[in-house]
């Protein structure tokens, strides 16, 4: 979509009204009273829409656009930094929820207007920020949770490059037609109401952790049994399954739960009272990811655990003694927090399960990329998927590489939805799974060598979701 195209075609809708133009306090463009301001909320493309418009034509028009989802809590979470941090910028902001963008708009305008927004990366994971100047996006969206300070820097950076010749960056793009193998369907597993997108399995069990409506649950695939754990979200395990990490509340730093200790309480129906073993107060981030990066004889471990927030990630080195019936009797901090890959724009960061890699979004590319961390946080750059994906997981070895993605070719430019795909490092093919195509965000895990657990949310918000179990991707 031409950049002239889309702002020919706002400029037309701009007759319907201003009444949804969100202005903060001290841009200077002739201010209504305060009763007057409706709020950033756009509730739908047609209200974006008629705010885009509503300034399509001065020679520099810029806006915002936060793409938020009930279903992930951190953007909800994201909405009072975003609007902070756009007040301080001078710069309006709309709040669109996620569910616009999945599902094709009837009047061909909106529609365009969706496309542009998910060609620029907003449905890649959520939240999203999408720059928009003179009614059509410029570069890449920003994804993940940031706090307003964050959103400042990295937005005002963007903005002082814009003038009459605004710089165009790449964007990646969408996924063409992709071979599916003989991939094979193990299993459904009904999960009533829709969790959040980010679930992992514990090594060694047949639970998976997720969050729904801020309380972190674990869940046995077979026996569809649950209890409730401590955290609000991304209650994440180590590869071997011995712990578990969650960020603490109030971001006081990242608590670490002894796996044993977790699934004892939870048979009783006390595990959301167990607490911590460990609470590291210099990883008071989110989003983390853990790998083994050494597996001593003398029954100690080393793990390499990462989280994210900032501009960029950071992480640090465990060492931690096991008895003989592998319960953790110590864990000490061995590193302090390194920041990888430093002055790179990186989000949606995870350690491959021997800690030595990172998979990543580069904000500057829009694509997910690998990366090999070295001594005190640099990084090589070692493979660039090419594509602007949701959280890519590594499979145990490291060779293949799991994530949502957008369709192509497949079934046409205008699918918004993503569906799952594995790419092999090695040959650069790519295996798009199929009856993965979710009208949400999906995030797949491997619970295997080349098995791979998925979500399909359901249709509508109450709907039952599906996590599907596949073999056979590599």
């Amino acid at each position: 979509m031409m950049r002239s195209s889309v702002v020919a075609s706002l400029v037309v809708l701009s007759t319907t009204g201003l009444s949804g133009l969100f202005w903060p306090q001290g841009l200077g463009r002739g201010e209504p009273s305060p009763g007057a301001w409706p709020g950033p909320d756009a509730t739908s493309l047609e209200q974006l829409a008629e705010r885009l418009a509503a300034c399509a034509t001065p020679d520099r028009c810029t806006h915002l656009v936060y793409v938020h989802s009930p279903d992930m809590p951190l953007s909800q979470r994201g909405i009072a930094d975003i609007v902070r941090a756009t007040q301080n910028l001078g710069v309006p902001v709309s709040l669109l929820p996620a569910s616009s963008l999945f599902e094709p708009a009837s009047d061909p305008t909106l529609d365009a207007l969706r496309m542009a927004l998910v060609e620029a990366g907003a449905t890649a994971h959520f939240p999203a920020v999408v720059l928009m100047n003179e009614g059509a996006p410029v570069g890449n969206a920003l994804v993940g949770y940031k706090p307003a300070e964050v959103y400042e820097s990295m937005l005002g950076r963007r903005l002082a490059k814009l003038g009459p010749d605004a710089p165009t960056f790449p964007t990646a793009p969408v996924v063409a037609d992709a071979p599916t193998r003989d991939v094979e369907l193990l299993a459904n597993y009904p999960l009533s109401g829709r969790p959040g997108a980010f679930f992992r399995r514990t090594p060694g069990t047949r639970y998976i952790s997720y969050d729904l409506r801020g309380v972190v649950y674990l869940h046995h695939l077979e026996s569809d049994e649950s209890f409730s754990a401590p955290g609000r979200l991304d209650f994440v395990p180590s590869p071997d399954g011995a712990f578990f990490v969650t960020p603490d509340p109030a971001n006081s730093g990242l608590a670490f739960y002894g796996a044993r200790d977790v699934f004892r309480l939870g048979a009783q129906g006390r595990a959301r009272s167990l607490s911590p073993m460990f609470v590291d107060v210099t990883l008071r981030d989110q989003y983390p990811s853990i790998g083994i990066l050494e597996r001593r004889p003398d029954a100690r471990r080393v793990y390499r655990v990462l989280t994210a927030w900032y501009e960029g990630a950071q992480y640090r080195d465990f060492e931690m003694d096991f008895d003989p019936d592998g319960g953790i009797t110590d864990i000490r901090p061995i590193s302090i927090k390194t920041v990888a890959c430093q002055g790179m724009a990186l989000s949606l960061p995870i350690l491959s399960k021997d800690g030595r890699e990172m998979s990543a979004r580069d904000e500057r590319t829009g694509t997910t990329k690998v990366f090999r961390l070295g001594p005190d946080g640099a990084c090589e750059q070692v493979f660039d998927s090419g594509m602007q994906t949701t959280k890519a997981t590594f499979s145990s070895d490291g060779a293949l590489l799991a994530f949502g993605s957008r369709d192509g070719a497949r079934t046409g430019l205008g699918d918004a939805r993503p569906a799952v795909y594995v790419v092999d490092r090695r040959t650069h093919e790519t295996t798009r799974i199929p009856d993965s195509t979710s009208p949400s965000l999906t995030i797949p895990e491997f619970v295997g060598p080349d098995s791979l657990l998925f979500l399909v949310a359901g249709a509508r918000r109450n709907d039952p979701s599906v996590l599907r179990l596949v073999c056979c991707v590599r």
